[in-house]
């Protein structure tokens, strides 16, 4: 297992608490496979959004060893309006490249929901250069539509400080 996969690991395991009982997204979903991360990310949000456009569901973006295209795990929704957790698994052939999230349909703990949140932000911080992609859901009863967003490590951040709290979103940029 090469450093990035350790660190990635090791970050999503410390994120989910308990790895135990975190769903796994350690499973790729059966498709063509795309030229890019952003567009794997893309399509894991909009398949995400046909199965719960009310809660967060998330997962990983895997770029396949044998012919560099980018592939989505398979959606973990788990019910949480205010976030998703899920552990990253190490899967054979494929390495972890990036992750992605939904904010659905107007429902979340951030009250910008074009934003990255704070929680987004630490996680996306510590992934070692890894992208993390956000997929605003629009919808009443489907998915509307959505815009998609990328952060970067390092990208600008907007922190506020409040009781000696400091707390980040950022904007990322629009894809």
């Amino acid at each position: 297992m090469d450093k990035f996969t350790k660190t990635f690991l090791a970050v999503a395991l410390l994120v989910a608490g308990n790895a135990f009982a975190a769903p796994k997204a350690d499973q790729v979903a059966q498709t063509e496979g795309f030229a890019t991360e952003a567009a794997a990310a893309t399509a894991g949000v909009t398949a995400a959004a046909q199965i719960d456009i009310f809660d967060e569901c998330g997962g990983v973006v895997f770029q396949s060893k044998s012919n560099d295209l980018f592939y989505y795990s398979t959606p973990i929704c788990t019910g949480d309006l205010k976030g998703v957790t899920f552990a990253i698994v190490k899967v054979a052939g494929y390495k972890a490249v990036a992750i992605w999230h939904t904010h659905p349909n107007g429902q979340s703990h951030n009250t910008n929901l074009a934003k990255f949140s704070p929680e987004d932000v630490t996680f996306a911080d510590s992934l070692k250069g890894a992208n993390s992609y956000i997929g605003v859901v629009k919808g009443i009863n489907k998915a509307e539509s959505i815009t998609m967003k990328v952060y970067h490590k390092g990208d600008a951040k907007d922190c506020q400080t409040e009781l000696s709290v400091t707390a980040c979103y950022a904007d990322g940029t629009e894809i």
